[in-house]
């Protein structure tokens, strides 16, 4: 009897043995998963924060060249590493989360970037919008566009097109202008649109009201324009461009002396670097008194979108400051036309 409950004792002891062993293997596994999520969530906010950002494009404003869903990737370091100024916030948020602010101003850090280099004309920039005054600026709006207009640089914008300290500058391929054609050879245009699978981009010109209207870049116009006959070559939509325009670009430590004229020009982007500065009747002052000169303390870009009919570049928002670069759309990671993935601009780098 003695020796049954030894063999009964044995077992038990081996069964809790086994079940301590058990919960033990478990407990480590749980660990580890712990460990390599953490550590994983870790390094893909550092490569997040300092290296690459995916995008989504959201609006028309960079057509043809890059499409509504279009998956970016975008370069964080191509123009010096933005260091973050917001830094208690929600990982892979963006300024809310669940209809909540995503971060705390509790702590900002001042403005800072290493390592930084001049963006390149024609670059396809990814920047925070400048207008977004009341949220700190690496938590403000996205806005996607191309660099026309560099430091320094003297840009005129008149009937003759866009001149760049004294050059004519050629406008992208990809830029987008309305072209008009009659109803009556609607079918023989759609059939060309078709052959070369061209988007059909709808525009609405008031002033031709009985003609249709469609947004074309240089590239398709020429096919069409090759395929029909001379009667049905779509003409150039008789719109006034509404933007005409002399600017000089501020550059760092560049110094002006204030007009009449182009106090009105610059008094946006002082009032960003000089928050307490006024304008008042016309003039820029400092607690009472009229600044007659000004020292800019960052380099300034004119960005102007392929697709200037819907869009939100300097035209709206004036000059973009280097605080508020992200950095270089340089790669289309999924492709999107007709609203589904094409997999010919999948995996392609931006032109």
């Amino acid at each position: 009897m003695e020796s049954y409950f030894h063999q009964c004792k044995n077992k038990i002891n081996y069964l809790l043995n086994f079940k301590c062993k058990m919960d033990d293997t478990r407990r480590k596994k749980i660990k580890w998963y712990i460990i390599s999520f953490v550590s994983a969530l870790f390094i893909i906010s550092i490569l997040r924060a300092f290296f690459i950002q995916s995008y989504t494009v959201s609006s028309p404003q960079m057509e043809t060249a890059l499409n509504i869903g279009d998956r970016l990737l975008v370069d964080k370091t191509a123009y010096g590493v933005r260091l973050p100024v917001t830094i208690l916030s929600i990982p892979f948020t963006f300024d809310s989360f669940l209809g909540l602010r995503s971060y705390s101003r509790l702590i900002e850090l001042p403005y800072k970037r290493i390592n930084t280099r001049k963006i390149q004309r024609n670059d396809i920039v990814l920047f925070n919008n400048p207008v977004e005054k009341l949220k700190p600026i690496d938590k403000r709006g996205l806005l996607l566009s191309r660099c026309v207009g560099l430091p320094g640089d003297t840009i005129n914008r008149n009937a003759n097109g866009l001149i760049i300290n004294s050059i004519k500058i050629i406008p992208s391929p990809d830029k987008s202008a309305p072209y008009t054609y009659n109803p009556i050879n609607e079918d023989e245009v759609l059939a060309v649109i078709k052959e070369f699978n061209i988007p059909i981009r709808n525009y609405e010109d008031k002033s031709a009201r009985f003609y249709k209207s469609i947004l074309l870049n240089q590239y398709e116009y020429w096919i069409i324009s090759q395929k029909l006959e001379s009667d049905y070559l779509l003409p150039l939509s008789e719109s006034e461009d509404k933007y005409s325009y002399n600017l000089l670009i501020p550059s760092k430590d560049m110094e002006i002396y204030f007009t009449d004229e182009n106090s009105f020009i610059y008094k946006d982007i002082i009032a960003d670097e000089m928050p307490h500065f006024e304008f008042l009747n016309g003039k820029i002052v400092d607690n009472g008194t009229i600044v007659r000169n000004y020292k800019f303390k960052y380099d300034y870009y004119w960005f102007i979108s392929d697709n200037p009919y819907e869009a939100i570049d300097s035209h709206q928002i004036g000059f973009v400051s280097e605080k508020y670069i992200i950095g270089k759309a340089f790669y289309i990671s999924v492709g999107i036309a007709d609203n589904k993935i094409n997999w010919q601009r999948s995996f392609s780098t931006i032109r």
